[in-house]
């Protein structure tokens, strides 16, 4: 799912014109430079989930400044913003001797996480937390939808991996649900509180181009599990991503600051590694045994004897297109779909299983299925080949479930 498509002609904006390269804290008035840039990225169809609120800030700013704005669209409204804050912005140069001379004042975030002693987190907090946030519609600065051409703007369920470690420095992989894209960030962590049962660090990241968020993450001092809250998005949990990197690290001497340092970095690497260390033997039972528990699945669901607590966890991070749900809804969820899909034959082709990471506690794979089934509301038979992702907790119980891609689509 895309924030929004925009189809229109680039050839007149053929260069990208970088600002003063100075690292800036996210702000509510946006400054021309940053303007004509976020105009840029949208014209591209390369906005960040910031840009559009902040759009329409920058568009009010042209307005005063008297650029031609009365297109009354979006995509009309983007190019004369980005000419007219172009032309603004070349007239800066002339300034950029002084604003060198005052970025002194600010100080580069990764160096102010190594100097401060208030961002040393112990330890055991250290490392890899996991969640996925649901899919939410794009909010203003006054908390409401944002509304653009009479469209709320939808923004994608998303998988998060936060990496915290020593000296104030956190990273960020951020997924898109939808069509698997990722993100990265880097910056600064600082501890906003420290009580009696829980830590609060507020996260402040960059991907190094236009998008600065920022998270606060409250971690439980008993389970380690965190919450994460960011601005005017979903709150969602976070789990704490345990290996023997992080195990070794919690009884390392405090001399050894480095070395848990470097373990620590190399924590996601280790996980997804595991795939290697296991022997062939090994391998080829887990596979059987996947095997075993997905045919056992769709054979219920060819019977139409299917039961979500036979096969799914509790909680479900992800089904199909549904994030953070019960295995009890899982089964409504169904019955619905069951009304417009019908007569199901399923054939789960056995060697397209492949172990692909691991995340903690949850081992994910993927496979391709032969699916046929009636289409009630098509009157006609549906045929397609399906690839799936899927991950299975300890208990060899599936917490997720999703359709990678659909080939070879046919009605009869």
């Amino acid at each position: 799912m895309k924030i929004l498509t925009y189809i229109l002609s680039l050839s007149t904006f053929t260069l990208y014109f970088s600002c003063t390269g100075k690292f800036q804290r996210e702000s509510s008035t946006p400054s021309d430079c940053d303007c004509r840039d976020i105009a840029y990225r949208i014209l591209l169809n390369q906005q960040s989930v910031n840009d559009l609120e902040k759009m329409k800030i920058c568009i009010e700013q042209g307005k005063n400044k008297n650029f031609k704005i009365f297109h009354g669209n979006v995509v009309g409204d983007m190019a004369e913003a980005f000419a007219g804050f172009s032309d603004l912005c070349d007239n800066m140069s002339d300034d950029k001797s002084s604003t060198n001379n005052n970025n002194n004042q600010y100080s580069n975030p990764l160096e102010e996480g190594k100097k401060s002693e208030e961002t040393q987190l112990a330890i055991k907090y250290l490392g890899d937390y996991h969640g996925i946030q649901s899919s939410y519609f794009l909010k203003n600065q006054y908390g409401d939808d944002m509304v653009i051409n009479g469209q709320k703007v939808p923004v994608a369920s998303s998988d998060f991996k936060f990496l915290l470690k020593e000296n104030g420095v956190v990273s960020l992989q951020q997924t898109n649900l939808e069509d698997n894209s990722r993100n990265y960030y880097d910056g600064t962590y600082k501890i906003i509180s420290d009580g009696i049962d829980n830590i609060i660090l507020e996260c402040s990241l960059s991907d190094g181009k236009s998008s600065n968020p920022t998270y606060n993450l409250t971690i439980g001092k008993t389970d380690k599990n965190s919450n994460c809250i960011g601005h005017n998005e979903p709150e969602f949990n976070l789990e704490k991503i345990e290996s023997n990197a992080l195990l070794n690290a919690n009884s390392a001497d405090s001399n050894n600051q480095s070395e848990t340092d470097n373990q620590a970095n190399e924590q996601l690497q280790e996980n997804n590694d595991q795939l290697a260390n296991v022997s062939n033997n090994s391998a080829s039972n887990e596979i059987e045994s996947i095997n075993e528990i997905l045919s056992n699945l769709y054979r219920s669901i060819d019977n139409n004897t299917f039961s979500a607590k036979a096969f799914f966890a509790e909680k479900v991070l992800c089904y199909i297109n549904h994030y953070n749900i019960k295995n009890d809804e899982i089964d409504s969820l169904y019955s619905i779909d069951s009304q417009e899909f019908q007569e199901y034959e399923i054939f789960l082709h056995k060697e397209s299983i492949k172990m692909i990471m691991t995340s903690g506690k949850i081992v994910y794979y993927t496979y391709w299925l032969d699916l046929k089934c009636f289409r009630k509301s098509k009157n006609k038979t549906e045929k397609c080949k399906v690839n799936v992702e899927v991950g299975f907790d300890e208990n060899k119980k599936i917490v997720f479930l999703k359709e990678l891609k659909i080939e070879d689509l046919k009605f009869y």
